[in-house]
């Protein structure tokens, strides 16, 4: 009996790890007034080994030097967190394996410039 009981307890402490997760993340929105002209709303969900940013249907960006899509702690990619050049305006998602994220490090959105190591622009994500 002591046997089930541990594995039932095992068992349910696997399941809350968050390799069991899915669903939405978090989402926000960029501030619209960046030198970048950046802004739109983001959203962020996760499904087995796959986490996906959306950026939503109004999604713009002004002229901003070499532009990736991030996750990050503030306004600092997280390990492995600078994930796609973006190269168009408007809606449009992007997924990419989860096993390089740390989802409890991450509470924002960044659009970072890659060339210059700096953001863009920062979407906090609740």
């Amino acid at each position: 009996m002591n046997i089930l009981k541990s594995f039932a307890i095992v068992l349910a402490l696997l399941l809350s790890s968050g390799t069991a997760y899915a669903g939405k993340v978090g989402s926000g929105s960029f501030p619209s007034s960046t030198q970048y002209n950046i802004s739109g709303n983001v959203t962020v969900t996760k499904s087995g080994d796959k986490i996906t940013i959306t950026l939503g249907k109004g999604y713009k960006m002004g002229a901003a030097p070499d532009p990736y899509v991030s996750l990050g702690k503030g306004s600092q990619p997280v390990s492995g967190g600078i994930i796609k050049l973006l190269t168009k305006q408007g809606g449009q998602s992007v997924t990419f394996s989860a096993q390089k994220i740390d989802l409890a490090k991450v509470d924002s959105v960044i659009i970072w410039c890659k060339r210059y190591s700096v953001p863009l622009a920062v979407a906090k994500i609740k």
